[in-house]
């Protein structure tokens, strides 16, 4: 009999919602590295918006928010590829976008 893990999986999978799933946990785990990462005052400036066809999309408040982002880029992907192995992290992709407060999914 299979196991309880191998057979969510395939449940998940079948469904099409493994990706979703993924997708979540990239987005939940890449806001947390960058928390760790990113200066005070530089936190609300950088959201992350959406992991799609192994691209992960950041959005940034405002040029300087980016340029901050692009000096910790090189170790949020190491990071996250070492607390997420099985994920494929092809590209990160910046863009300005205004973030006001309850904009960013993952703001309370």
């Amino acid at each position: 009999m299979d196991s309880i893990k191998g057979l969510i999986g395939t449940s998940l999978a079948r469904h099409g919602i493994e990706r979703e799933v993924t997708a979540h946990l990239v987005v939940k785990t890449a806001h947390e590295i960058l928390q760790e990462l990113l200066p005070p005052y530089a936190k609300n400036d950088i959201a992350v918006r959406s992991f799609h066809d192994a691209t992960l999309r950041i959005a940034c408040a405002h040029a300087i928010a980016l340029s901050h982002f692009r000096q910790h880029e090189t170790r949020l992907r190491e990071r996250l590829v070492q607390k997420l192995p099985r994920i494929d992290l092809k590209r990160v992709e910046c863009f300005i976008e205004s973030l006001e407060r309850g904009h960013d999914i993952l703001t309370p």
